[in-house]
């Protein structure tokens, strides 16, 4: 394959895309609110998470 005048192997080419791949999708994770610690697991719900949910509520933490 021959991009913009230069030659690049299959194998280059694969590594090139998988590389900008990665960069692309850490870039649009960066961003991302991290979800409620409650709702792994890890600690209790807020008592502001708590309302948000309703009765749902007492299903939480999903997990555990």
């Amino acid at each position: 394959m021959a991009p913009q005048g230069h030659v690049l192997s299959a194998g280059d080419l694969l590594t090139t895309l998988a590389v900008e791949a990665t960069v692309h999708h850490l870039d649009l994770i960066a961003a991302l609110p991290s979800p409620l610690n409650g709702l792994l697991g890890r600690a209790p719900l807020t008592a502001a998470e708590r309302a948000a949910p309703g009765p749902a509520a007492d299903r939480f933490p999903l997990f555990g």
